[in-house]
């Protein structure tokens, strides 16, 4: 696999106003992706807040076109440090996956 095989099976199938968007873990796979040009967003997972500040940096300062850019599989840092890296979104599946089940039933009653 590799950045460039997988967007080239991925952006030919690429509708109008959907974007496309590439998971990266470290800083090489990164510097892949900008070389590249073709995604619109850029998840940074599990990073480190310095390394986020790291790779926020290296998309504003090489990137061809503006990015989506994400912070995903953020553990257990403080929300605070992962905002002030600069990433526009944080997304982190720790507000549900430790969610409690809650048992709901709807009746419906005509006439």
């Amino acid at each position: 696999g590799g950045v460039k095989q997988a967007l080239d099976k991925r952006v030919p199938y690429a509708r109008f106003l959907t974007r496309v968007e590439v998971e990266v873990g470290n800083l090489p796979t990164l510097q892949e992706v900008l070389r590249d040009g073709r995604a619109d967003a850029i998840l940074l997972d599990n990073m480190h807040p310095d390394r986020l500040k790291e790779a926020v940096r290296c998309i504003t300062e090489n990137a061809p076109k503006p990015y989506l850019i994400e912070a995903s599989g953020i553990g257990d840092y403080d929300l605070r440090e992962i905002a002030v890296s600069g990433v526009e979104y944080i997304s982190t599946s720790s507000l549900v996956k430790n969610a409690q089940d809650l048992d709901i039933s709807m009746k419906v009653v005509i006439g």
